[in-house]
Formats: C-alpha cells, structure tokens, sequence
C-alpha cells in the first residue's frame, strides 16, 4: 500500500510540475462578420479557423485548428474567434457545407460537399467585416485547400 501511494504521489507531481499548459498564453479576441456559402444551400455552412501555419523548421506544418461555429447559408454572420497569438502564424477560414448531415466532411461515396477559403496573413485585433466565403470547390480538405491558397 506504501509503494502504490508513494508512486501515485510522484506521478501527481510529476503531471503538476511539468505540465504544457502556460496559464501566459496571451489571446485576443477577433471579430469576424460576413456571409458564407450561397442562397442555394438547404444546410448550415460550418465554417472552421485555423493557424496557416505553427512551429519552426523541421517541426513547422501547415494549418493548424482553432475554433469552429456554424452559420446558415448566405446570411451575414458575426462570431468572435479567441485567436491565440503564440503558437501559430496567420489565420485561414475553411467553410463547407455538409450536403448529407451525416457530421463528415465528403465521408466515402460521397463528393458533392462544396467547401470554401480565406487567407487572413496578418490578422490583428481589428474586426474582420464584410468576409465572403464562396463554397466553390467540392470535397476539398482544409489542408489542401490551404496550399491551394497560398500566394
């Protein structure tokens, strides 16, 4: 009983003392409003943010997920996005529409789900007003379209 309680105290250090959070991490608050997708869609447009790209040199890779929300289909939007300034470079919108409601984006059989990007290279904390998001690619990744995109 001794060496179970003596290891269950190391391991709750050990998770206490060297854990990754850092209660520094500095966020600002970005305002984001527009429309997505296009009149024709019956479904909501999930509409994702990601960083465009996070880490250094060998370790760096592309996007990176930060928050997700849904909108309906051509109607003006607003969402405040919590956008971490450490950690990530840039901000990428990815919408898609999900045609079968099934929660998948173009799950096998299935290659009509229009999807949709924005590059931001820069954001500040300055709203981003007026975004139009055209869903006009089909069955298209966040990733993909993401180097689809790069300038």
């Amino acid at each position: 009983m001794y060496r179970t309680l003596q290891l269950g105290l190391s391991a709750a250090f050990l998770v206490t003392s060297s854990g990754c959070w850092s209660s520094d991490t500095v966020i600002f608050e970005l305002a984001l409003s527009g429309t997505a997708g296009d009149a024709d869609l019956a479904v909501p447009v999930s509409l994702e943010a990601y960083y465009q790209s996070i880490g250094e040199g060998i370790l760096e890779t592309d996007i990176f997920f930060i928050d997700a929300f849904e909108v309906v289909a051509s109607q003006p939007f607003s969402h405040t996005l919590s956008y971490p300034l450490e950690g990530g470079r840039g901000l990428f919108l990815f919408a898609w529409a999900d045609q079968d409601q099934d929660g998948a984006l173009c799950a096998p059989g299935v290659d009509d789900e229009p999807v949709g990007g924005l590059r931001i290279d820069q954001p500040t904390e300055q709203p981003l007003n007026n975004l139009m998001l055209t869903l006009d690619r089909l069955c298209i990744s966040p990733d993909q379209l993401a180097a689809e995109l790069q300038p």
